[in-house]
């Protein structure tokens, strides 16, 4: 299996789980940062959480304007390094 494929198998199993628990309804969702290509973003297609299956997987890209970037760059590439 492609780790793309497992990561979007975690995204539908992520969903599944907050919906199963009442955390989200049904407009709630979360997404998933592309470990290849850190602009891209995969969420779920407009449904229920608890419905979402690969066929449901969009692709979004995902840049910032310059002129809304933050100063500090670490901020979004993940925690800082020490």
């Amino acid at each position: 299996m492609h780790p793309l494929d497992e990561l979007k198998r975690d995204l539908i199993r992520g969903n599944s789980i907050l919906a199963n628990e009442d955390i989200v309804d049904a407009w709630g969702y979360i997404s998933v940062r592309n470990s290849d290509n850190l602009n891209t973003y995969f969420l779920p297609r407009s449904r229920s959480p608890g419905l979402v299956d690969m066929d449901n997987i969009l692709v979004s890209t995902w840049t910032i304007p310059r002129s809304l970037a933050p100063r500090r760059p670490s901020m979004w590439n993940g925690p800082p390094t020490a």
